[in-house]
């Protein structure tokens, strides 16, 4: 299993309060799901939960995440402009 995918595997089961272990994998072998996917999943998720907890500015955390995986700030801005966390 990739790193992403297991991530994606305990957001979702953190957030639904079971496990996500067969859901992952039935996305994942119909194609619906990929590591590129996974991984925007990961991100913005954990953008919104740094926001939300840590009083920093939004700059400041797409800083911290992009080094964190190893992604530059732009490119971290896309994922969260393309996420529908960021549709009101």
């Amino acid at each position: 299993m990739s790193k992403y995918r297991d991530k994606l595997i305990k957001i979702l089961s953190e957030k639904t309060g079971s496990d996500a272990t067969h859901a992952v994998d039935e996305l994942y072998a119909s194609g619906a799901m990929d590591d590129g996917l996974a991984r925007r999943h990961v991100i913005v998720s954990e953008i919104l939960r740094m926001y939300a907890n840590s009083g920093l500015s939004m700059r400041c955390v797409q800083e911290e995440i992009a080094e964190t995986y190893g992604a530059d700030r732009t490119t971290v801005l896309r994922m969260v402009n393309k996420s529908h966390h960021n549709r009101a």
